[in-house]
């Protein structure tokens, strides 16, 4: 059954003429928002799929869409010719990462650009361990060249006569500026707060934050203050003075200074009840953090204050700056010799020619509509390619309270500068609020927990003033969230200073204390057999062992660990391997062949060939290709006109392969 839109679904479907930000929470639709966005805009004939651009996070969401955009085509039922021209077009189109955008754009315009036309993209992996040669050899220059500079530095952060660190501060900071739109620009525009003004400014920021902390804190302190009992009176005075401290700190930053580095006691209270004894804790967690405040601003004005440290700083800085630069000119070189671009390259290129005026008017007037799913995600080089290809027909869709990436460069800050300015006129906001994936009390659960930490001061959002609503389709079943506290194991494993034995480990019984592992083999067993409230089905359902998940923080110690008690107590288990399988000749076969279903491209399909899917020699591929030396070889294999048994395996592949196209169009892998 089809779920009813709400009003604000149905705005983002339908507004047109103006940028849209939709700011659409967990669970809220957000995907199926965007696919019905774009049927719509093919059902009424405003674009055809040729001149749309869809960007997500990941090829998988890419072509998860793809898939999903087909389904709804073809469950419109349109006979048009329009539109069914638009469903055989839909395999290729603009619908992927901005970084195969970047691709695209950069394959099209590569006689603009001091880049070959048959550029490799090399892995991250890849990346690193050849920037880890550039620097050794720039490193090795530098120093032959007594570059004055350089050695200064040298001598600075060289250890035990090992530069490892000195190589990795140049490697950190040039990683950092690799998704800045202007790399040295903005390195050269930070050393601004390497001076008096600029430290005045940094102070300022820097007060303004930790003002925000003791705001949040306020409520706290005032329900402590509140709170009555027999012996809670004792405490009030110091209570009080926190509270005191408070205000007086946040008036101006002249006071807040003198207050930097206070610290407050609590009286020594005897014989106090259970609930008196919680409250104690808790203030104490809160004196703890006014007294973390004042003193991280202390230190924090003390750097700032000393002029001698900062001018050294800003010195260290612009050498440092200078090196970075002298690294990724070396760099740079060595990829084009290689004629090998990594992944940062891709927006660097693509901002080089989208600063071309024609080129930017060329790509802008092919698409009438864009859309960029993840926009909490997106990096400053990513925001300019986006803005540079608009033309007032940008659809973005995010959750800033999801925005994960930070340590690769993304910036939430552009997703909230683009919410205040399209409040402000310059385009529509609209808020995805209605959860329609969780129950109410988990819903409730998350609103309570988000409501305290998300918060204008700390975070730049005051998620309290919009949290999630219910979307409403559990029905009577509220579900529930429960919040569980375990014992720590009475043997510490990190302090066992025993040797190990590998065998009496791998074949000890369970003796040892693992109380989390305890509590999540409770909470299973507890559980497996309830009711629950299935949704698709409108019904309740027995909770079976698949229908529970554990989530771990990471694939590590603890987690085999975890799986090894499980597995010891009855519990089967399904678990992500951290180790990758497709280095088996097997596996990487079927990924060729399943990319092949998605389209036909040169690596897959010779794969395919290859396979006894195709039963071709590698002798009969190469004589494929001699056969018709230029172009791609997806075109050599279609142009091969010999009359031989080579032409009799192409025919029964294709003849295969076009079955296997038909089934994939209606099921899965």
């Amino acid at each position: 059954m089809k779920m009813e839109r709400t009003k604000e679904q149905l705005s983002a479907i339908n507004s047109r003429g103006k940028n849209v930000l939709v700011s659409a929470s967990a669970g809220s639709g957000k995907t199926s928002v965007m696919i019905e966005r774009i049927v719509n805009i093919i059902l009424n004939k405003e674009a055809g799929i040729d001149e749309i651009l869809a960007t997500t996070f990941t090829k998988l969401a890419a072509e998860e869409m793809k898939q999903r955009l087909l389904k709804a085509l073809k469950q419109s039922g349109s006979k048009d010719e329009f539109v069914l021209k638009n469903i055989r077009n839909l395999p290729y189109a603009d619908i992927s990462t901005i970084h195969s955008f970047c691709v695209n754009l950069i394959r099209k315009y590569f006689y603009l650009l001091d880049v070959g036309a048959d550029f490799k993209i090399i892995e991250e992996t890849d990346a690193s361990q050849l920037k880890q040669e550039v620097i050794d050899f720039t490193f090795t220059n530098l120093y032959e060249s007594e570059n004055p500079t350089f050695l200064r530095l040298a001598k600075k952060y060289t250890r035990y006569r090992q530069d490892t660190a000195f190589k990795n501060y140049v490697l950190s900071l040039y990683n950092y500026v690799e998704s800045e739109k202007d790399r040295f620009g903005f390195l050269k525009k930070s050393l601004k707060y390497y001076c008096e003004q600029g430290t005045k400014e940094l102070l300022q920021s820097f007060y303004e934050m930790k003002k925000g902390e003791i705001n949040d804190l306020l409520p706290h302190l005032f329900a402590l203050k509140d709170y009555k009992s027999e012996k809670w009176d004792k405490f009030s005075l110091s209570i009080e003075q926190m509270i005191s401290s408070c205000y007086e700190f946040s008036e101006n930053i002249e006071k807040a200074k003198d207050l930097s580095g206070i610290e407050f006691s609590l009286p020594r209270v005897l014989k106090l009840t259970e609930e008196e004894k919680e409250k104690k804790e808790y203030l104490k967690v809160c004196k703890e953090k006014l007294e973390s405040v004042f003193s991280s601003f202390k230190e924090f004005v003390s750097c700032c204050e000393n002029t001698e440290i900062i001018e050294l700083a800003g010195k260290d800085y612009s050498d440092l700056a200078d090196v970075v630069e002298i690294f990724s000119q070396e760099y740079s070189q060595v990829k084009r010799d290689k004629n090998v671009l990594d992944f940062a390259d891709l927006e660097y290129y693509a901002i080089k020619l989208l600063s071309n005026e024609q080129t930017a008017n060329e790509v802008k007037n092919k698409y009438k509509f864009i859309l960029v799913d993840e926009y909490q995600d997106v990096n400053s080089a990513q925001e300019y390619i986006i803005d540079k290809i608009s033309n007032n027909n940008l659809f973005l869709v995010g959750d800033v309270k999801q925005s994960i990436y930070g340590f690769r460069g993304c910036n939430s800050d552009i997703f909230l500068n683009t919410k205040a300015r399209f409040l402000n006129g310059e385009g529509e906001y609209i808020e995805l609020k209605e959860n329609f994936r969780s129950a109410k009390n988990v819903i409730d659960s998350v609103n309570n927990i988000f409501s305290k930490v998300m918060t204008e001061n700390l975070m730049g959002i005051d998620y309290k003033s919009s949290p999630m609503k219910y979307g409403g389709l559990y029905k009577n079943y509220d579900g529930e969230t429960k919040l569980y506290f375990c014992e720590k194991d009475e043997t510490d494993e990190e302090n066992n200073l025993e040797t190990y034995d590998l065998l009496q480990d791998a074949f000890s019984e369970n003796n040892f204390a693992f109380k989390e592992g305890e509590q999540v083999l409770s909470i299973i067993k507890e559980n497996v057999g309830k009711d629950y409230y299935d949704v698709k089905s409108g019904s309740l359902q027995k909770i079976s062992f698949s229908d529970i998940t554990i989530l771990v923080r990471s694939m590590g110690n603890f987690t085999d660990k975890l799986i090894k008690y499980l597995l010891k107590n009855g519990i089967r288990i399904s678990c992500q391997n951290k180790n990758k399988e497709p280095n088996y000749p097997e596996i990487n076969v079927l990924i060729g062949v399943l990319k092949l279903l998605i389209r036909l491209s040169d690596v897959p399909l010779a794969i395919a060939l290859k396979s006894e899917m195709g039963c071709l020699t590698e002798e009969e591929l190469c004589r494929i290709r001699l056969n018709f030396p230029t172009g791609t070889f997806v075109e050599a294999v279609k142009n091969y006109d010999k009359n031989d048994e080579i032409k009799d395996k192409i025919n029964a592949f294709f003849s295969y392969y076009d079955n296997l196209r038909l089934k994939a169009e209606f099921e899965n892998a």
